[in-house]
């Protein structure tokens, strides 16, 4: 079995398999080794050597290259039937509207094994506009708006209930809340499958 980090980025995990939109600037591992030696890290340590605070975001969003070792996305992850016992995403479910999170969710229905495991966070908009009320920093507008550098940069504004509803109704159980490894506030959720062997 394996596990799928969907939308890595710049974070390569080691144990799992890496996927990402092909692009310009995002080359496949064994194109580029060096990029996976820069943005190599595990699960535990997500942000590994290159972890960034609040100011790092303040200035906007940063093209750089990355490395992936299959290229795919939520619509379609590059792996078989029921072959992955997790997935894990960090800051991408956000990006999808309510339909295509939807079709994603088929999709990882597709790939898991019974009883997998589907790990995610994205912004916790609420808390994110309870600290922009108690503090007016523009920084956590960004949240609401997406950091707009691409088609990808809108941000749908979910809520933990909005989530909950959403797994539940394509065949997940929520398990627990996950560590937040984010500088930022975030919801980090865990699910499980309900799909039946």
């Amino acid at each position: 079995m394996s596990k799928l980090h969907i939308g890595n980025g710049t974070i390569y995990l080691t144990g799992f398999i890496n996927v990402d939109l092909p692009s310009s600037h995002c080359f496949l591992a064994h194109e580029r080794p060096d990029l996976v030696e820069e943005y190599r890290t595990d699960a535990d340590n997500y942000y590994g050597r290159h972890r960034r605070d609040i100011n790092d975001f303040r200035k906007g969003p940063e093209q750089k290259q990355t490395v992936c070792d299959r290229y795919g996305s939520f619509h379609f992850m590059p792996v078989h039937d029921n072959s992955v016992d997790q997935i894990l995403s960090r800051q991408v479910i956000e990006h999808l509207s309510v339909a295509e999170l939807r079709d994603s969710l088929r999709e990882a229905q597709r790939v898991l094994i019974p009883g997998g495991i589907f790990r995610f966070s994205v912004p916790d908009f609420l808390e994110s506009m309870k600290q922009y009320a108690a503090s007016k920093d523009p920084f956590y507008i960004r949240h609401f708006e997406g950091p707009k550098k691409d088609d990808h940069g809108f941000h749908t504004c979910y809520s933990r209930n909005d989530l909950v509803k959403i797994m539940q109704e394509s065949g997940f159980e929520y398990v627990r809340d996950d560590s937040n490894p984010h500088v930022y506030p975030a919801l980090s959720l865990i699910f499980r499958t309900t799909k039946l062997s």
